[in-house]
């Protein structure tokens, strides 16, 4: 008799917790209103226009590099003016599989990215150190422009477009003309600050869950372990790719220091204001400063 009751009160518990969770996490998102236009359109069109190739970014010869870049610069002016306008993924229906609908754009924009790093490749083969930059910094803007306002899974694809583009991006700078410099870091400064957060994309996870998915499902979702280290990986991932946008401000910002004083900084406040408004924190975590 006592295990009965036993078993009533913890079923009585468990439903009750089912109904709190229930009130706190089916609570509709207000919908979010698309940008007109929708630089992601542009986008999207641009990636659909590319050849479903792979894109060797180290092993093509300049050659290879030539013809596919010249059949492909129709495309990559496509994608140009799409990262010129307000960027938002559209939402499909969620009754509908997000990775059956979404899939084929996510592939696409990965190769979007590295289409416009080959154009960079390019670029460093013919000595153009400067344009080759310019190319780099497009695809770490595709990486952010191409998945704002999607899931979780966007933005692991954008973070590794931003790599794609970052990572070649990084051994330039002291090559690039001081011009060019003063031309990027603005870029990358609107680059960090228009960046989702980790919070944002997850608070968008949960909405999207919200509308999809069952109260079952949601609930087994919250003790499922492998949830939980996809969550986790995707915080270390975003905080490992910040860290590295906001070193390349940095490092932007002490070589124009350099360029007007002739000397290097002292302190890496001596940035603040002229070149940085602010120190960027280099870990997002923690929210310590840069050292430079």
């Amino acid at each position: 008799m006592k295990l009965s009751r036993k078993i009533l009160w913890l079923l009585a518990l468990l439903a009750g917790m089912a109904v709190v969770f229930y009130a706190f996490d089916s609570r509709k998102a207000a919908p979010v209103a698309l940008p007109s236009p929708n630089g992601h359109d542009r986008l999207v069109q641009a990636c659909r226009s590319l050849p479903s190739v792979s894109v060797d970014l180290k092993g093509w010869p300049v050659e290879t590099l030539q013809a596919y870049i010249r059949t492909n610069i129709a495309a990559l002016e496509m994608a140009r003016v799409g990262l010129t306008q307000e960027c938002r993924v559209p939402m499909p229906n969620p009754a509908t599989s997000y990775m059956n609908t979404r899939s084929t754009d996510l592939i696409g924009l990965k190769r979007l990215a590295q289409t416009l790093a080959a154009e960079g490749r390019l670029a460093e083969f013919e000595q153009r150190t400067n344009d080759a930059a310019r190319s780099y910094l497009a695809a770490v803007r595709v990486g952010h422009e191409g998945f704002r306002g999607g899931l979780m899974i966007d933005r692991l694809v954008g973070l590794a477009c931003e790599a794609i583009g970052q990572m070649p991006l990084e051994p330039l700078l002291p090559a690039l003309d001081v011009a060019t410099c003063r031309e990027l870091l603005p870029e990358l400064r609107a680059i960090d600050a228009k960046a989702e957060t980790t919070e944002e994309v997850l608070r968008q996870e949960l909405a999207w869950d919200r509308e999809a998915a069952s109260l079952q499902q949601r609930l087994m979702a919250r003790f499922n372990s492998g949830v939980a280290k996809a969550r986790t990986s995707f915080v270390r991932q975003q905080n490992i790719r910040t860290q590295q946008r906001r070193q390349l401000m940095l490092d932007l910002a002490t070589r124009l220091y350099e360029a007007d004083t002739g000397h290097p900084p002292k302190r890496p406040e001596d940035l603040v204001p002229k070149y940085l408004p602010t120190l960027p924190s280099k870990d997002p975590i923690s929210g310590d400063p840069g050292t430079g």
